[in-house]
């Protein structure tokens, strides 16, 4: 995390973050980079997120708007990664 020790550090200067997990560090480059690889597969949608955890809030208020609009439970709402 921020200021922590770990043995993949962020090469942006001044950032100071270091990760144990080099996937971890792959995932905080989106902070600088403003990759946003996670997009709605919903018809029409197309909104696009940064972090999984936002697609997957997302994925869930299509889930119940459909659920209101149709009575039935679940929505087909997905997740791709770009």
């Amino acid at each position: 995390g921020r200021g922590g020790v770990g043995a993949f550090v962020c090469s942006v200067e001044g950032c100071r973050a270091s990760f144990s997990l080099k996937g971890n560090l792959k995932t905080h480059a989106r902070m600088h980079t403003g990759a946003m690889p996670y997009k709605c597969n919903v018809e029409g949608c197309g909104n696009v997120f940064r972090w999984k955890s936002s697609l997957n809030h997302h994925a869930a208020a299509h889930q119940r708007r459909l659920s209101k609009e149709t009575g039935v439970g679940k929505a087909v709402a997905g997740s791709s990664v770009l």
